[in-house]
């Protein structure tokens, strides 16, 4: 006992030497720089924070809530991820829906939902730019830009190579390769992942139940990079990347929510259990291949910078059981459960067929004696084609009963510039300003009718083609308060181009959503002190969003709409911090406070369309002659007013090793899930925390580690179905694992 006693006082002992904060180096203005001095809201996790919110075969939804005022769900499994930053995003689920927020990977935009969804791994950090990005990276930034950066090759010989195992069948294997070719200027690095997890999930249907039915995925991804230097003057750098998945979409569990409770789950309600009629038809699989080739050429005192980019969802179906349950009461196709039974059967699959992503920038940039310019030329061209089918969930073999088909071709096109005004040591003044084209062709037709059975046939072809010129800018001063204390200010204007939602399953009309503009005010703080172990953050912001872009989904239907509200105002604030006690001890930590509030006084949607059938929700908002409810002065769905995060590490040098203990935590306050304020479709908040425990052998390449996710084992929504029955959507099971990991250089 007095051995462990003194091993413990070993362990935990704080240490008279402080630890430096290492700088962070961002580049949200396209250039290097230290986000100390970058006039912006900048969230920013490194790759251990990264890599460890994804252990246990997370996906990017692991990232949820664990910087200030980023949200992340999805209701199309590891595919087709939904961004929130500052309460603004959209919870359109179709293959052709844009969003508020921008996702780029290694410097290219990926623009569709489904190639958003492009696995992390060997991830060297994660920016969040925090706010409209309209000049630097153009139309839908409205609300801000997720930017992951991979490692790039080095010039020298290194290997990783990581393995998890974990609950629930749980494998993941990473490797990556760094070579310097002998007498070259050729460096090369390889990446791969794989992952996956095996089927968790009973299938609990009368005369259908199997065990370990569902929730099951394996995911491959690889990255080669070449960095080429032919000249003094110029480099190339080559990213060929490709994913293949097969997996589970979203599990649907109907009639999970209490009738009349605030979000609560009814009683007996289990995660690990859900009856479905077609559970063997739920299933998922997405092919994605792509080529960047990044070049960058010296003039004299200038830089020539050529971004291209080539990706393609090769291939990709997903079809699930949306009901969620079996049988259809509305059908009189009985038993129908779980109980109250299900009043009509839904299922539905997405195909993403010939889609291709094609951009290109190419920029000038420079310095006039301290000041930083930057002009440039941007072009984005997309064409894909959705398939949207539905099928009889009830009888097998399930056949085919309604069929759509949806083109759209989408041309964009950008002049940008920026300059320094003023670059002095203790302040400095930069403006920008961009002006944006886009247009779309969209074509959509149904050629067979759910409803048939009605008398409701095809429609089509409906051809819409929206186009707009827009000019987004952005104006920022930072200056210099104290030694290591910088304070700014930023007014900028975004965009987001027309959208179009084209899904005739259940629907006649096209809608059309038309350019939304944000102006955004936010002013901050950003302070290094005691002697560099401090690194402490602060904005507060307000932006006012005109015909803010938002989808209508459900209700009394299984349809979509896109509309525009006259006006979304929001404002909020955000704090973040990095602290090292001493050479042993890291804490981190984030708060934001986001407020959001449609504006329109005209503005009504349907409420949820069991109430009319089996079990409805209770609709608190006011309600019109026609049925419909008032949703003025609602919040934002998907959108919590508060997000809290810390994480704490340890680390020690002991005789035998390095060892390390780690945890970190995110939680977020309640959240809806409707335009339309109810008591059911709600979560009133979640609290996900991990834990790492590692230990590197003294004089080893060898590091071993015990991990756990979701260490509470919360069970909170993530999103719900209103239009059939009181169905919810939920995040991730508690996991755990053991990770081997190998370094050599």
């Amino acid at each position: 006992m007095r051995h462990l006693i003194t091993l413990l006082l070993l362990l935990f002992s704080f240490s008279a030497i402080p630890q430096v904060l290492e700088e962070i180096v961002v580049t949200a203005k396209k250039r290097n720089q230290s986000i100390q001095d970058v006039g912006m809201s900048v969230g920013v996790m490194l790759d251990e924070d990264i890599d460890q919110a994804l252990q246990g075969g997370i996906d990017v939804l692991g990232l949820a809530n664990r910087l200030p005022s980023l949200h992340i769900e999805s209701s199309n499994g590891r595919l087709a991820p939904r961004f929130y930053v500052r309460g603004m995003g959209n919870v359109d689920f179709d293959l052709n829906a844009s969003q508020p927020i921008s996702f780029i990977y290694d410097d290219v935009i990926l623009e569709n939902p489904a190639a958003k969804s492009f696995p992390l791994f060997d991830i060297e950090r994660l920016e969040l730019l925090r706010g409209p990005q309209g000049t630097l990276f153009g139309r839908n930034t409205t609300g801000g830009i997720l930017k992951f950066d991979s490692r790039k090759p080095a010039p020298h010989s290194s290997s990783e190579f990581r393995l998890s195992l974990g609950a629930r069948d749980h494998l993941r294997a990473d490797m990556a390769l760094n070579r310097p070719l002998n007498d070259s200027n050729i460096n090369v690095r390889f990446a791969f992942m794989a992952n996956s997890i095996g089927d968790w999930i009973d299938n609990t249907t009368p005369q259908r139940e199997v065990s370990d039915a569902l929730g099951g995925f394996e995911d491959y991804a690889f990255r080669l990079l070449l960095d080429v230097q032919p000249t003094e003057k110029t480099n190339v750098l080559l990213n060929l990347h490709g994913r293949a998945l097969d997996g589970t979409p979203t599990i649907f569990y109907a009639n999970a929510i209490r009738p009349g409770s605030e979000g609560e789950f009814v009683d007996g309600f289990s995660r690990d259990k859900v009856s479905l009629d077609a559970f063997d038809q739920h299933f998922q699989e997405s092919k994605q291949l792509g080529l960047f080739a990044t070049v960058k050429h010296t003039l004299g005192g200038m830089s020539l910078v050529s971004i291209s980019g080539i990706h393609s969802v090769l291939d990709q179906i997903s079809r699930g059981d949306v009901d969620g349950g079996y049988g259809s009461v509305f059908g009189g196709i009985l038993p129908s459960g779980p109980g109250p039974g299900i009043p009509f059967d839904a299922q539905t699959a997405d195909t993403l067929d010939n889609h291709l992503q094609i951009t290109q920038e190419l920029r000038l940039e420079g310095k006039v004696g301290s000041r930083h310019w930057l002009v440039g030329f941007y072009a984005f061209l997309e064409d894909l084609e959705i398939e949207t089918y539905n099928f009889d969930s009830v009888f097998v073999p399930h056949t085919l009963n309604g069929y759509v088909n949806q083109v759209q071709d989408t041309r964009a096109f950008a002049l940008f510039g920026t300059i320094d005004l003023i670059s002095q040591e203790d302040w400095d003044v930069s403006a920008g300003i961009r002006l944006s084209s886009d247009s779309k062709d969209f074509t959509a037709i149904r050629t067979q009718s759910p409803l048939s059975f009605l008398g409701i046939e095809g429609i089509g072809p409906i051809s819409v083609s929206p186009s707009d010129t827009v000019m987004t800018w952005d104006v920022s001063a930072n200056t210099k308060i104290s030694e290591g204390v910088n304070g700014y200010v930023r007014v900028a204007r975004g965009h987001r181009a027309p959208s179009i939602q084209g899904r005739l399953l259940f629907q006649d009309t096209v809608s059309v959503g038309d350019t939304e503009s944000n102006l955004s005010v936010e002013v901050g703080a950003k302070a290094l002190t005691l002697d560099n172990r401090l690194r402490l953050h602060a904005a507060l912001y307000n932006y006012r969003v005109d015909n803010f872009q938002i989808t209508k989904i459900g209700g009394v239907a299984n349809v979509s709409e896109l509309i525009n509200v006259a006006t979304l105002v929001g404002s909020g604030t955000e704090i973040e911090f990095d602290w090292f006690l001493n050479e042993s001890w890291l804490v981190t930590g984030g708060l934001s406070l986001n407020f959001t509030e449609l504006s329109d006084s005209d503005l009504s949607v349907n409420g949820c369309g069991s109430a009319s059938l089996l079990s409805g929700c209770t609709v608190t908002d006011p309600q019109l002659p026609n049925g419909e409810y008032l949703i003025d002065g609602n919040n934002l769905y998907n959108s919590p007013e508060r997000i809290v995060n810390f994480s704490v590490r340890y680390e020690k040098a002991l005789e035998i090793g390095d060892f390390e203990v780690a945890t970190d935590w995110a939680m977020r306050s309640a959240l809806r899930f409707t335009l339309y304020e109810s008591l059911e479709y709600r979560d009133d908040g979640a609290i996900e925390g991990g834990a790492r425990v590692g230990i590197q052998l003294t004089g080893s390449r060898h590091r071993v580690s015990f991990f756990v996710r979701n260490i509470l084992n919360d069970e909170s929504m993530i999103g719900s179905i209103d239009f059939n029955n009181l169905t919810s959507m939920l995040n991730a099971p508690r996991t755990w694992g053991i990770e081997y990991k190998h370094l050599a250089r």
